[in-house]
This record gives structure tokens, C-alpha cells and sequence, in this order.
């Protein structure tokens, strides 16, 4: 385009008009059909637009259903992993009302009581184990009135027997990085304990992927429920 906002031809040099409307082209090509020129328009014709969501053909991200899909599913998931990653936390221990030790820059010895959890879980893989690889983090409330979100207390998660019991190994090893903190569990409750899950809905997610997801944690769910029903009994 030329400094006067007229379109100039970048083959022929003419104004009004681009390389892609060109007449002159056009009547080149149709007349050299073997020419470098006839075989780029014959590529681009061939290459079709793919979907920036889900790298399919015949359709863009604002129509993509798999887009549409994730998000229901995503909405579907959300209720289920809050209640999965609450059933963890007061299985070992870190339930609502544990206390918890800190020790501050100063060196100063901060005691709170756990009042809440949350969990983003980034993007959703397909579940190997039944923990997510994301560490929760819980609310704690201070001695001295201060709200802090810190991550989960070297509690022994991989030592707790009631997970073991319910998750097995294979999802204890999955939080092998988990209690590595500053924090300490000073004394265990099995409370329950409210989990607020960040779930955003990403960029390639499938509702394959997420229905394992949801098929997975809902077991998961069951599992421990059904474990605190027959401790209560016991």
C-alpha cells in the first residue's frame, strides 16, 4: 500500500489492486499453467484452514465443539476434584481445624488453625495415578489474626495409613513432592475441609481426556467415602 492509502499491485505495479485480484496474474497463469506462479495458487487452494483449538479441518476455535465440549466437561470435573482433593487432605490429617506451626523470616513461631484449601490443577493429562500431580494449598489463620495460603505441612503423606488404604501406592508416590514446606502439622484433623479448584478451560483440551478424568476421580470419590463410612462403623 502506498503512502496515500492507495493499494498497489506488488506484480504488475498497478494501483487498485493486490497480487491476489492481479488480472495480468490471473490471464499469466491460465496461459502458463506449468509456471511457479499456477503452482502456489494451486498449493494454497489445497491447504485448508485448521482449527487453532483442536488442530482439526472445516471449522475455527469460535465454532469448535471440542471447545464447547471441554468447557461443560471442565464444569462437570470441577465439583468432583475439589471433593477428591478434600477427601485427601482429611484423610491425612490436614483437615479443617489441624494445627499448624510456622516459622516466619524473624524466627518468629506462628501456630494457626486450618480453615480451607484450593487447587489448580493446570492442564489435565491423561490420569496415570488418582492424585493429581498439583500440590493443594490451605488457608491457615494465624494467633495473630492473619490469613495466609501456604502449601500442604510435612504431614507424611506418604506415610499415612488411610491413604495407603484407599489410594494405593501408585497415587502416594504421585505426591512424593508434596510436604516439603516450612510449615509443620502440629495436631491431625479428619475434619472435612472445603476445596476451592481454579479449572480453566485450555488450549488442546479434548473431552476424551476429560471424561477419563471425571470417570477416574469419581471412583476416586467413592472409594473414600466408602472408607470413612466403614471407620465410623468400626
Amino acid at each position: 500500500m502506498s503512502y496515500n492509502g492507495t493499494v498497489r499491485c506488488s506484480h504488475c505495479w498497478e494501483r487498485g489492486h493486490n497480487k491476489r485480484g492481479c488480472p495480468e496474474r490471473k490471464k499469466y497463469i491460465e496461459e502458463n499453467p506449468d509456471s511457479r506462479a499456477a503452482y502456489l495458487v494451486t498449493q494454497q487452494k489445497a491447504k485448508k484452514r485448521r482449527c487453532g483449538w483442536c488442530s482439526e479441518t472445516g471449522h475455527n476455535t469460535r465454532t469448535c465443539q471440542h471447545k464447547v465440549g471441554a468447557k461443560n466437561k471442565i464444569e462437570e470435573l470441577k465439583p468432583l476434584l475439589e471433593t477428591h482433593v478434600g477427601h485427601v487432605l482429611s484423610l491425612a490429617g490436614v483437615g479443617r481445624g489441624a494445627l499448624i506451626r510456622k516459622t516466619d523470616w524473624e524466627d518468629n513461631q506462628l501456630i494457626g488453625v486450618v480453615v480451607g484449601a484450593s487447587v489448580r490443577p493446570g492442564r489435565f493429562y491423561h490420569p496415570q495415578t488418582v492424585v493429581h500431580h498439583s500440590e493443594p494449598s490451605i488457608t491457615v489463620q494465624w494467633h495473630d489474626g492473619r490469613r495466609e495460603t501456604v502449601w500442604t505441612p510435612r504431614s507424611g503423606f506418604k506415610e499415612s495409613l488411610p491413604l495407603a488404604k484407599v489410594l494405593g501406592e501408585t497415587s502416594l508416590h504421585a505426591m512424593r513432592d508434596w510436604g516439603y514446606s516450612s510449615t509443620e502439622l502440629l495436631s491431625a484433623s479428619n475434619a472435612p475441609i472445603v476445596v476451592e479448584a481454579e479449572c480453566p478451560v485450555e488450549k488442546g483440551q479434548t473431552v476424551d481426556t476429560l471424561d477419563e478424568w471425571i470417570k477416574v476421580l469419581t471412583e476416586s470419590v467413592k472409594k473414600c467415602e466408602d472408607y470413612k463410612k466403614s471407620a465410623e462403623k468400626a
